[in-house]
């Protein structure tokens, strides 16, 4: 799986919004959630993708690469994104 980053980043959804790592737009190489839930996703062409609540394991590193985890369509919280 990888090593993940030493700095996680707690993530604030937004349909808007892109994610950034240190000022800069990034990916993610890893989401972990910590209350179960949808994760809704725009995936590398740019499609929404909504991940079902009983495919991500609560504190479990899921191999995920996004650069935008929507608020609309989103039920999971404490989402931490790993870079």
């Amino acid at each position: 799986m990888g090593i993940p980053s030493p700095s996680p980043q707690l993530v604030t959804k937004s349909d808007t919004l892109e994610l950034t790592y240190n000022g800069e737009p990034a990916k993610t190489k890893y989401i972990s959630i910590g209350t179960a839930g949808n994760l809704a996703i725009k995936d590398s062409l740019g499609n929404t993708v909504i991940i079902p609540a009983n495919a991500l394991e609560v504190g479990t590193l899921h191999p995920i690469a996004t650069g935008k985890i929507l608020s609309t369509g989103t039920t999971a919280a404490e989402i931490v994104a790993w870079f």
